[in-house]
């Protein structure tokens, strides 16, 4: 498990072999831990997409948390801390 297991998953959505959601949802459920709820794969998704589409500012791209989800007394969060707090850098 950890980074290895993230670009396995990463790797597969590249290719098209699983979409990006379904890769990023295995890498919540099975290597974080404690996974994250399901209720925050879409910000991750969010976050992944701000950042392929544009490398250089997509992390300072601010995101919308979930309805009753807060981070650091915050409704929204950037995508740079999104990948971080989810270790998604493989994925980007």
């Amino acid at each position: 498990m950890g980074h290895a297991t993230a670009a396995g998953y990463a790797e597969m959505a590249a290719i098209g072999s699983i979409g990006l959601s379904t890769a990023l949802d295995a890498h919540r459920a099975s290597n974080l831990y404690p996974p994250p709820p399901a209720i925050m794969l879409g910000v991750m998704v969010a976050a992944v997409e701000a950042v392929q589409g544009d490398p250089e500012d997509g992390y300072r791209e601010v995101i919308d948390l979930p309805e009753g989800v807060q981070y650091h007394d915050a409704d929204t969060v950037t995508a740079g801390e999104v990948i971080e707090a989810f270790r998604l850098d493989a994925f980007v």
